[in-house]
């Protein structure tokens, strides 16, 4: 073997390297990335829920409000509705 040939394999080392390194680094953080879309998913899922929950309660708290409330039609037939005529 040469010595051109030794000195391009030299040469050549140290990029083959580079490139396999960033295959390397690129697969880890693909899969890392996927992982954490996953867990955002499942997490956004949890807040879906939980505003649902929410919701309801909500609509319950309106719902008892609006039966404690006179009706609107004798609220309308106030003082200023009269002084209206």
């Amino acid at each position: 073997m040469s010595a051109f040939f030794w000195k391009t394999v030299l040469d050549w080392v140290p990029f083959v390297l580079f490139v396999a390194l960033m295959a390397w680094f690129m697969r880890r953080f693909a899969n890392l990335q996927r992982d954490a879309m996953k867990r955002l998913t499942e997490h956004r899922e949890l807040q879906v829920d939980e505003m649902r929950r929410i919701n309801v309660n909500l609509e319950r708290i309106v719902a008892a409000l609006d039966a404690q409330r006179p009706s609107a039609q004798s609220a309308e037939s106030g003082p200023d509705t009269r002084a209206k005529r």
